[in-house]
């Protein structure tokens, strides 16, 4: 029981904070070095969120049944990959991640 009060104190933390306040460091710290399927949950539903908010932006073509299991793993490897983007926000580090998984066609 205590772990359940726990993991919920964490999630309305998170929630109080606005996602384009995180940094890029922060969110790869949560996203790729906690354990335990609470705080992996937690993340993924963050990250999906934050896909959803961004899904028109015109940089990327996400596909249209891509759910958060799809995209937390290219945020997840996106943040291992590119250290140098730790400044950023983490609405940014996630809109350039999907701009580099899921490039829109070229219009002719």
């Amino acid at each position: 029981m205590k772990s359940l009060a726990a993991a919920a104190a964490v999630l309305l933390a998170v929630a109080a904070v606005p996602a384009h306040a995180e940094t890029a460091l922060s969110l790869k710290g949560r996203c790729t070095g906690m354990t335990g399927i609470a705080n992996a949950s937690m993340c993924k539903s963050q990250v999906g969120g934050m896909v959803n908010t961004l899904r028109d932006d015109p940089a990327y073509c996400i596909p249209k049944d891509a759910d958060n299991a799809t995209v937390f793993p290219v945020v997840q490897k996106y943040l291992l990959a590119h250290p140098e983007d730790a400044h950023l926000t983490a609405n940014e580090v996630v809109g350039k991640a999907m701009t580099e998984a899921y490039p829109c066609p070229a219009k002719p």
